[in-house]
């Protein structure tokens, strides 16, 4: 396939009864390059004026490629591309670039301060707004309480009654719902925080990023919060601008952190505490605000770590996927995701379970990888999820602020304007957890659980070889505990837990046996 111009190749296989997978896409780019080196490009002449210009590739050229990718998906067994259409969130629209957080109650919160004019009257949300399932367009954002002093940006909901909301200068805390705020003037700025998830070192320890300043920390649920000890600064006093964590959950990293920010990645293996470089760390020559941990995706059964870089220092079609299979020690090159430029900068990378995520960019497409970041394949142009004819001239050009999955298994993006616009989702569940087979461990254990969606019981069975006591806790998506058994019995276990008092999403099962951990995850439907 060397005789290809430059360019994005994207199979669509149609299969007999009538459904459709796209696999992974192809580029004669995408061949790993050595870090910093611009990848060649082909030159493409361009037709005289009047003249028709020759097709670029011919049919027996596409074909080929077709034939080549469907062979290599089908041989790697890569999952196949959801076939997802985008629909809008709850009842209105808004213009507010900070983040909303799904809580254990299953809702959506959010911090709104707008005053739009929508059919020729003047609409004001203000305050603090929640969102319940279905999240839909007939969902109804329904206020909770009025802003603390005015505060507005990121709310994060890290408990059924437990609030923070960020503001300029500090922060401020509801235990009650949102019905009373306290305010921490030492937080400061705060674009994300992070819970470390039971069972690791610092086990519910809250890391807040603050982007360009100091990363705080609290180990009360944030009642208090202190400064990370040690920081990165280069040798000029500038930050290492650490705007999203990723959390290294399994292998022997296990623990870690990894920030990705402004110059690119950073590590702490101390809870936060400290930072040090990665070799994906280059000050002031690339920036990501894209990193993810996919579970158990690295060639030795620990977590893959995946980032989308634009590197600045390449001056076209510069962001590239690159991925770590030892907690960031080391970095492989997998794909150059281009042609999209600036405006092609990842806000946000999602795991989607299975090996699959989604990349955001801020005005581009959404990418998709089934196969652990090795290949990318184009999920949705920029005008499928914000097409023109949906928002007025006052809008002007919206750009993606963030992107999660949601309890529903759905992905979730939203946006920001000068106007409003609408937050969107996909229109099917796209987390991959029903379906996933049970690994058998070394030892011979296994953990089973049924049935995977539910909605009402379920049994979690815990297989060993050799008689054992056994713990098994239950985690929803955000790592909180919300069941613990325990048994002192030695064999085979199974117990039956009612999740109808539980917010639809996705669950994880951790069960602890002779000294070995086992997962695995089902979802709540209702």
């Amino acid at each position: 396939m060397s005789g290809l111009p430059a360019g994005l190749y994207v199979v669509r296989v149609e299969m007999a009864d009538g459904t459709a997978a796209s696999t992974a896409l192809y580029s004669p780019v995408m061949t790993t390059p050595r870090r910093g080196t611009p990848p060649r490009r082909e030159r493409r002449e361009t037709p005289e004026r009047g003249s028709r210009a020759r097709p670029c590739v011919g049919l027996a050229a596409r074909t080929l490629v077709a034939r080549a990718l469907l062979a290599m998906v089908l041989a790697s067994g890569a999952a196949a591309q959801p076939e997802v259409t985008w629909e809008r969130v709850g009842n209105h629209p808004h213009n507010t670039p900070y983040p909303p957080s799904f809580g254990p109650d299953g809702a959506l919160w959010g911090v709104f301060a707008d005053r739009n004019s929508l059919d020729g009257e003047e609409v004001v949300y203000d305050g603090i707004y929640r969102l319940p399932p279905p999240y839909d367009s007939s969902a109804v954002w329904v206020k909770v309480s009025d802003q603390p002093r005015g505060a507005v940006g990121a709310i994060h909901a890290l408990g059924r009654d437990t609030l923070i909301i960020d503001e300029l200068g500090g922060a401020y805390r509801s235990v009650d719902a949102g019905q009373s705020w306290t305010r921490h003037e030492s937080i400061g700025r705060t674009l994300r925080i992070v819970e470390i998830p039971a069972g690791l070192p610092y086990a519910g320890r809250l890391v807040a990023m603050q982007g360009s300043g100091m990363a705080h920390l609290s180990d009360d649920r944030g009642a208090s919060w202190r400064e990370a000890t040690g920081w990165l600064y280069d040798a000029y006093g500038n930050d290492a601008h650490a705007e999203r964590v990723a959390v290294v959950t399994t292998g022997p990293h296990a623990g870690r952190l990894l920030g990705a920010g402004l110059s690119g990645v950073t590590r702490s293996d101390d809870g936060g505490d400290t930072w040090h470089p990665t070799p994906e760390y280059a000050y002031a020559q690339q920036a990501t605000g894209c990193i993810a941990t996919l579970r158990g995706r690295a060639p030795g059964g620990g977590d893959r770590v995946v980032t989308v870089v634009n590197d600045i220092r390449v001056p076209t079609d510069s962001v590239y996927a690159r991925v770590s299979d030892d907690g960031g020690d080391t970095w492989r090159q997998t794909a150059e995701l281009w042609p999209y430029g600036a405006f092609g900068t990842c806000v946000d990378l999602v795991d989607l379970g299975g090996g699959q995520a989604a990349a955001v960019m801020m005005r581009g497409p959404v990418w998709w990888t089934g196969d652990a970041g090795e290949t990318w394949s184009l999920w949705a142009e920029w005008e499928e999820l914000f097409p023109p004819e949906e928002h007025g001239p006052e809008v002007g050009n919206p750009r993606a602020q963030w992107a999660q999955a949601g309890p529903d298994g759905r992905l979730y993006v939203g946006v920001s304007s000068r106007g409003p616009v609408w937050d969107k989702r996909t229109s099917v569940p796209v987390v991959a957890v029903a379906g996933e087979p049970p690994p058998r461990e070394a030892s011979g254990a296994r953990l089973r659980v049924s049935p995977n969606p539910a909605s009402g019981a379920v049994r979690i069975a815990l297989e060993v070889s050799t008689p054992e006591a056994a713990t098994v806790t239950v985690y929803d998506a955000r790592g909180r505990e919300v069941h613990r058994e325990a048994s002192g019995a030695r064999g085979d276990h199974a117990w039956e837990v009612d999740t109808r008092a539980w917010a639809a999403g996705v669950y994880t099962v951790r069960a602890e046996v002779g000294g070995e951990v086992l997962r695995a995850r089902f979802t709540v439907a209702r």
